[in-house]
Parts: structure tokens; C-alpha cells; sequence
């Protein structure tokens, strides 16, 4: 004999406590019947897998407790509860409320994460959005990255909104220009062109190759300009101006600025010396003509 497949609305409720047996014409799956219309997949009765065929897509995969949903093509959801995997061959790992909706996304779990940009990832943690193409986020909580390639390592509040920017951890840090990067500390901006604010405290490193390493409260903001640490310092866009100290404004480009400068090791005699090098003679620094 043949079997026939069909639409669980093409098939009538049996009367008492029977139920219908049919094969869903979509999925292909024996589904059950009963006297009230409730539709239920036969391998939920007869199956010791904790996994089913989504009801709405056939080709997606969820766990038959937790109140998972895989919606998308080819998704899957590994377990946990309120998860949703909406994306074309979108994956949740587990956690609670998280969603992964991006093409090809991945999310592994946590508590109310979204991967929700094509091929984006977040690994774990609470709250985080990675919304970019490509975009990632390694955990932490309330992070976002929301341009292509952008990254967030970890820590807490960061953002990384622009073409391969990285916010690699700390707190309350943005990268917000491309390929610019925040390490860590907090409060850390670094919105110029491949900038890098490598830790501290608000920081903020604004123009074209910028840098910042450590410090608090300082400002590069000259081209290629750069501040080793200190506080309350600023390159005042000049350019290639570079500040070792604090308290301390640039007024011209190309000058290192310092508070107190101590040398050490300097010649006594200019005897061998190339043209440019610097020598002592009793106490006073001179310069080889």
C-alpha cells in the first residue's frame, strides 16, 4: 500500500481519546492528531532525543523543552529556554532569551544577547548586541558592535561602531573610527583614523594615527601625535607632537614636550661623534655642529 502525505487541516479529529495518524506534507514528519485539533510531531511520544524538527521549518533543529524556537533555515538551538535562532543557518549554544538572527550567526549563550548581523558572534555574557557584518563580541556585558568586522572583546558598556575597530575590554570604551583601538581601562575614546587608546582614564584619542598610551584625562589630537601618560595633557592638533609628563599643552608640531627631561649615559667629549649628536661639557648639554 501507498502512503499519502498531507496537511494536518486536510486531516479530521477522531472522536473519544484517539488520535489521527498522518504524514505532514511539508516536513514529512508522522504527526499526531487529536479530538480537539491539537497537532503534535509523533517523535515527541516515541524519540528519547531531546530534539525536533521545528513545526514551521522543517530543516531547522530545537530542543523539545525549554521553549526554543528555530525558525530559520537550517538553524538550531542546542538548549537552554526563550532562545530564538530566526537567521538562515543561524546557531544558539544555550542561555536564556538570546537571539541570533544574522545569516550564518552564532551565539553561545549568556542571558538576552543578539547576534544579529550576517556571519556575527557572541560568544556569551548579558546584554551584548553584535549587529555588524562580521562583528564580534567575546562577552561581558552590554557591549555593542554594530559595524562590519567591529570587535569587543569583553568588559562592560563598550562600543565598536565603525569598519574594524576593536574595543578589546575595560569599561565604557568606544572605537568609533576605522581600524581605531581601545585596549581597556575606562572611559576611553579613540575616535581618529587607526587611533589607539591603549588603557586609562577618559582618554581620548581624535586625529589620524593618534595615540594614547596610559594616563587620565588626555587629549591627541594632532595628526600622528602621541601621549606616553601622565594627566591633563593635549596635543592641541599639532601635528607629531609627542607629551611624556602632565599638565601639558603642545604649541608647536614636531617637538617632544616633557616636564623635566633627565639624560643619562651622555658623551663628555664630542671626539668621534657624528654631526647632530649631543655631549656634556661641564654640565652643559651641546650639540655636535
Amino acid at each position: 500500500m501507498a502512503l499519502t502525505v498531507t496537511e494536518a487541516f486536510s486531516v479530521q479529529s477522531p472522536n473519544g481519546n484517539s488520535l489521527a495518524v498522518f504524514i505532514e506534507a511539508q516536513s514529512g514528519e508522522i504527526k499526531l492528531k487529536d479530538v480537539n485539533g491539537q497537532v503534535e510531531s509523533f517523535t515527541d511520544y516515541v524519540t528519547a532525543s531531546p530534539y525536533r524538527y521545528n513545526c514551521t521549518q522543517a530543516t531547522a533543529i530545537e530542543p523539545i523543552l525549554g521553549t526554543n524556537q528555530s525558525s530559520g533555515i537550517f538553524s538550531a538551538i542546542g538548549g537552554g529556554q526563550f532562545n530564538l535562532a530566526t537567521g538562515s543557518r543561524a546557531y544558539v549554544g544555550g542561555g536564556n532569551c538570546n537571539l541570533a538572527s544574522g545569516g550564518f550567526s552564532f551565539l553561545g549563550g549568556g542571558d538576552r544577547n543578539k547576534s544579529c548581523g550576517n556571519t556575527s558572534s557572541v560568544s556569551g555574557g548579558i546584554c551584548n548586541i553584535a549587529s555588524g557584518l562580521d562583528s564580534a563580541i567575546g562577552g561581558g556585558a552590554s557591549n555593542i558592535s554594530s559595524c562590519n568586522q567591529s570587535t569587543v572583546g569583553g568588559g562592560a558598556s563598550n562600543v565598536s561602531s565603525c569598519f574594524n575597530s576593536t574595543v578589546s575590554g575595560g569599561e565604557f570604551g568606544t572605537a568609533s573610527a576605522s581600524s581605531a583601538v581601545v585596549g581597556g581601562g575606562s572611559s576611553n575614546v579613540s575616535s581618529g583614523i587607526q587611533s589607539t587608546v591603549s588603557g586609562g582614564f577618559c582618554n581620548t584619542s581624535s586625529a589620524t594615527h593618534s595615540g594614547i598610551s596610559g594616563g587620565a584625562y588626555n587629549t591627541s589630537s594632532g595628526l600622528r601625535s602621541s601621549i606616553l601618560g601622565g594627566r591633563n595633557n593635549n596635543t592641541a592638533s599639532f601635528a607629531d607632537a609627542m607629551i611624556v609628563g602632565s599638565c601639558i599643552t603642545a604649541d608647536r608640531a614636531c617637538t617632544l614636550f616633557a616636564n623635566n627631561l633627565s639624560l643619562k649615559n651622555i658623551p663628555t667629549s664630542a671626539a668621534g661623534l657624528p654631526s647632530g649628536s649631543v655631549w656634556s661639557s661641564a654640565g652643559t648639554l651641546c650639540i655636535v655642529p
